[in-house]
């Protein structure tokens, strides 16, 4: 098996935000910048970080560069700074020199004070005959396409005071501007909503929404795994895996990343004897992405799992009962107790539904249908 699952004709973004991807191309190959930033929006989980990050990758392969800050929790512009400054001197940042606040302040000022064993005691004095920093200067460098400003609905600063401050990145700077944001939880707030409306009419040119792109997310997450074996296994359930995800109508892409993970960890603790069951290994995973999915998408509780084997054989039994009846009145019976559970965890999932159905309900006595 090939050691990396790659994307059909390699893109790097799949079809249903290729019509965003070939905007962001135009925009970045824009002689200057057309004075407006682009939004892309969508809701937590659907993969806008992800698709910002594959586009990255394709500006990489081009030869260019860009810059990328999240305002998860940032509560001043210095924090902001201190981000592209890392990112644009990647040397005198590193942990090598000094601990990166450290440098940053030391620079702006002129002079380093350096504590190298964290013992509180200074241990060397350097003294940088410099101007100050210029970010700015250096991004405006023709290698670097793009300023990236993802989580804007969680960063701690005033909604309308840092969508001013990069307005000025993308006014006075002259600089190419994307802003990720989940507008949803923007708009829960009121006052928010509408400083954030205000703003946003001057700042934003093109609004775009992010499809949750699950083949790429899959096989990017899936490349990232370590085992070989528990690789081949995914990769060989590509279909089980997006078949599960859409019938349980997620809309969370980081929902799959844990349960990936999760699986890697519960394969590894199975006997080797199981782990070579391969029809066993399927159900593992089966189960795993329902109760996953369901459990944080807040429709089951993880007390509530023991209980859904006697659940699950009722309905059976009603299924049962209805295929073998074929008068009116059972019939009306029939429609009433599927109304019942018509909204039940299982249902939706018919592959597996089937599985437990054609078993004989044996697989309620503390194994799986396979074992049977």
């Amino acid at each position: 098996m090939p050691d990396q699952i790659t994307s059909t004709n390699n893109q790097y973004i799949s079809e249903p935000n290729q019509h965003i991807e070939q905007y962001l191309d135009y925009y970045c190959e824009l002689p200057q910048s057309p004075k407006f930033a682009i939004l892309l929006k969508g809701k937590w989980g659907c993969g806008k970080t992800w698709f910002i990050n594959q586009y990255r990758e394709k500006l990489k392969t081009e030869g260019k560069k860009s810059l990328y800050v999240s305002l998860y929790g940032i509560t001043n512009y210095s924090e902001i700074e201190d981000s592209l400054f890392k990112q644009l001197n990647p040397l005198l940042a590193s942990k090598g020199m000094v601990i990166a606040g450290q440098i940053v302040k030391g620079l702006l000022k002129g002079t380093l004070k350096i504590d190298l064993d964290n013992d509180g005691q200074q241990d060397g004095m350097w003294n940088f005959s410099i101007p100050e920093i210029e970010i700015l200067k250096k991004f405006e460098d023709s290698q670097f396409s793009l300023l990236i400003f993802d989580d804007l609905e969680r960063c701690s600063i005033n909604i309308e005071n840092i969508l001013g401050y990069i307005n000025n990145f993308v006014d006075s700077q002259n600089l190419k501007v994307v802003i990720i944001a989940n507008e949803d939880e923007i708009n829960n707030d009121r006052d928010k909503q509408e400083k954030y409306n205000k703003t946003k009419e001057k700042l934003i040119g093109k609004t775009f929404d992010v499809f949750p792109d699950l083949s790429g997310a899959l096989h990017t997450t899936i490349n990232q795994i370590s085992n070989s074996q528990v690789k081949e296994i995914l990769t060989k359930n590509l279909a089980l895996l997006q078949e599960l995800y859409l019938q349980a109508e997620c809309k969370n892409l980081r929902i799959l990343n844990q349960v990936i993970l999760d699986f890697q960890r519960i394969f590894e603790g199975l006997p080797e004897k199981a782990q070579n069951k391969s029809k066993l290994v399927e159900e593992v995973l089966e189960l795993l992405i329902i109760f996953s999915i369901e459990i944080a998408c807040a429709r089951l509780h993880p007390q509530e799992i023991s209980r859904i084997d006697q659940e699950l054989a009722k309905e059976i039994m009603s299924e049962i009962r209805r295929n073998n009846h074929s008068n009116l009145t059972e019939k009306n019976n029939a429609n009433t107790e599927n109304t019942e559970h018509k909204d039940s965890i299982f249902k939706k999932y018919q592959k597996l539904y089937n599985s437990y159905y054609f078993s004989g309900l044996r697989a309620f006595y503390g194994v799986y249908p396979s074992l049977l």
